[in-house]
C-alpha cells in the first residue's frame, strides 16, 4: 500500500510538471523541492521504462510518450483529486451541523428552494451547497452528494433514482401570438423557436391524432444555455419556447403571461433521476434529504396525473 501511495503522489507531480513545464514551478505547486521532483521524475522513468522529459539547463520538455500519458492519465488523477474533495467536505463538516451538497440545472431551482425549505422546517442543523450545471458532468464525476438530472446515458461510477417523467409544452407570450398566430403545425416552420441546449431529448412532436402520428423535428431558431433563460426569452416575447418542462413553465401557463402552443400536440417527456457515487457510501444525512426530496418530487411533479 505505501508503494502505490508512493506511486499515486509520484504521478501527481507529473501531472504538475506536464502543466508548468518547470521543475521549479512545479515544486512550488506541489509544496516539496526542486530535488524531490526529480527523483520522483526519474522513479516513473525508471518505471515505465522509457524516458518522460528532456532536461536543459533551461527547460524541462517532454516527450511524446510523456504527452501521450499525460492526456490519458489526467482525467484519472483528476477524478481522485475530486473525489477526494468530495469525501473531505462531508465528513468536514461543522460542529453540531450537517452539509448536503447538490448539483442540478437551472430550471429546477424553485422546486429546490421549495423542497429545502420545506425539510429545514424541521431539520434545521442542515446546511446546503446549491450548484447549477447546464448538463451532467462529461467526465461522468459528480463533484456533490446529489445530483438531478433528465439524462439517459448510464455511467458504471453512478447509481441512480428515477424521480419520474416530465412532460413538456410549446409556449409563447400573449403578445407574441398575437402577432404570430400558430395554428397548424406548419406554421412552426415560420416563426422563430426557442430551444435550449442543454435539453438530452430531441425536439420531436408526436401528435394525438391515431390516424396520423405526427413526427416533426423542430429547428431551433434561438438556443439557450439553460430552461430558465429559455423561460424569460418565451415571456419576453422573443418566440415560441419549443419545448418547457412543465415544472418551468405551468405557474406562468395558470397566470396567463404565457400561453400554450398548439395544446393537442405532445411535446417530448423528460425522465429524471437523482443520481450519486457508488463508490461514497450515503450518509444518513444525505440519505435522509434524498428520501425528502423523492417524496416532494413525487407530489409536486404529478402534473394532474
Amino acid at each position: 500500500m505505501t508503494e502505490s501511495l508512493s506511486d499515486l503522489r509520484s504521478w501527481q507531480i507529473f501531472g504538475e510538471l506536464m502543466r508548468c513545464g518547470s521543475m521549479s514551478r512545479a515544486a512550488t505547486a506541489c509544496g516539496c523541492d526542486v530535488s524531490q521532483v526529480s527523483r520522483r521524475i526519474a522513479a516513473l522513468e525508471k518505471r515505465v521504462g522509457y524516458p518522460l522529459f528532456e532536461r536543459s539547463t533551461r527547460s524541462t520538455l517532454p516527450t511524446g510518450e510523456a504527452r501521450e500519458l499525460y492526456e490519458r492519465l489526467y482525467p484519472v488523477l483528476s477524478d481522485i483529486d475530486r473525489r477526494i474533495e468530495a469525501v473531505t467536505a462531508s465528513v468536514g463538516m461543522r460542529r453540531n451541523r450537517r452539509l448536503v451538497r447538490i448539483q442540478t440545472v437551472s430550471g429546477l431551482l424553485p422546486f429546490l428552494v421549495r423542497t429545502i425549505g420545506s425539510f429545514r422546517m424541521a431539520h434545521e442543523e442542515y446546511d446546503f451547497d446549491v450548484r447549477i450545471l447546464s448538463a451532467p458532468p462529461a467526465d461522468e464525476t459528480l463533484d456533490a452528494d446529489i445530483g438531478i438530472w433528465a439524462d439517459a446515458r448510464q455511467s458504471a461510477f453512478l447509481e441512480y433514482r428515477d424521480l419520474g417523467a416530465v412532460p413538456s409544452r410549446l409556449c409563447a407570450s400573449p403578445a407574441f401570438m398575437e402577432k404570430h398566430p400558430v395554428r397548424t403545425i406548419d406554421d412552426l416552420d415560420r416563426v422563430p423557436l426557442l430551444g435550449c441546449s442543454s435539453w438530452v431529448c430531441p425536439f420531436m412532436l408526436m401528435g394525438n391524432d391515431t390516424l396520423i402520428p405526427l413526427k416533426r423535428r423542430l429547428n431551433m431558431t434561438i438556443r439557450f444555455d439553460s430552461v430558465g433563460a429559455l423561460l424569460e426569452a418565451a415571456k419576453d416575447g422573443l418566440g415560441v419556447a419549443a419545448t418547457l418542462p412543465a415544472y418551468a413553465c405551468d405557474v406562468d401557463l395558470r397566470r396567463g403571461t404565457l400561453v400554450r402552443v398548439l395544446p393537442e400536440l405532445a411535446g417530448p417527456t423528460l425522465k429524471f433521476r437523482l443520481i450519486r457515487h457508488k463508490a461514497l457510501t450515503p450518509s444518513a444525512t444525505v440519505e435522509r434529504f434524498a428520501d425528502h426530496l423523492t417524496a416532494t418530487w413525487e407530489k409536486e411533479m404529478s402534473f394532474g396525473k
